[in-house]
């Protein structure tokens, strides 16, 4: 009934300054909502 071991994933999120002008210098805007929407999805998990 219940599985015999848990796992527990955690992840670590941090935002550099290299991703940081990267995703500023970024032009398709539909990408750069989904690459912000999935970051913003991890962190809340």
């Amino acid at each position: 009934m219940y599985p015999n071991e848990y796992r527990l994933w955690m992840y670590v999120i941090e935002k550099t300054d290299e991703f940081d002008k990267w995703l500023r210098k970024l032009k398709d805007l539909r990408a750069k909502t989904i690459i912000l929407f999935r970051i913003q999805r991890i962190e809340n998990y």
